[in-house]
């Protein structure tokens, strides 16, 4: 029962973001880039985590495109099976490969792969978050798996404020995000 209620979700929310009127969809990028720049949670990290965002989820190019510019470290995700991903350090020269998730991930460049997480904030794609900061994410529960083992990181979810849902079904391994980053604000979380 609850893993069909999270599959239908899915499907609604997927549905939603893929109709979403690309010019409409592309301003409320710009007020959540714009809301998480004056949050100012981006520049207390030493390091930023973010993922290479797809057609269907909020925009990160700007974001990443911030952080080069005000030189903030930034790294993103890599699946390597098994629910498990690493972090790889990237710049404005890092040549990413589409996964067989249709995701675009860096080369498996053990040199690149981040392994201190102090003074962290890591952006959390989601296609739905709940107002405790629950998210409903793709099913691969690679980010569960890795926020579970990084307590210590500060983690933002962003997201279009018409898909902040009241309550969300919650497993016991989904971690809650610190703060979720819509359109129209900022909004700390306590799970």
């Amino acid at each position: 029962m609850y893993d069909e209620i999270k599959k239908q979700l899915r499907i609604r929310f997927k549905a939603e973001r893929s109709d979403l009127d690309k010019e409409k969809k592309h301003k409320l990028e710009q007020c959540i880039t714009e809301q998480l720049i004056t949050s100012k949670l981006l520049d207390k990290a030493d390091l930023v985590l973010i993922y290479i965002s797809t057609d269907i989820e909020v925009d990160t190019k700007e974001i990443i495109r911030y952080c080069f510019d005000k030189s903030i470290t930034v790294a993103v995700p890599r699946c390597v099976g098994n629910r498990k991903m690493n972090f790889y350090y990237c710049n404005e020269n890092t040549v990413f490969k589409k996964s067989s998730f249709g995701i675009y991930e860096p080369t498996d460049n053990k040199e690149n792969m981040v392994t201190t997480f102090k003074n962290t904030v890591c952006i959390v794609p989601a296609l739905s978050f709940d107002k405790k900061g629950y998210r409903l994410g793709y099913g691969g529960g690679f980010y569960d798996t890795f926020l579970a083992g990084h307590p210590e990181l500060t983690t933002v979810g962003i997201c279009y404020s018409q898909h902040i849902t009241d309550s969300l079904p919650i497993g016991k391994y989904d971690r809650h995000v610190d703060y979720i980053v819509t359109e129209n604000n900022t909004e700390a979380c306590n799970g």
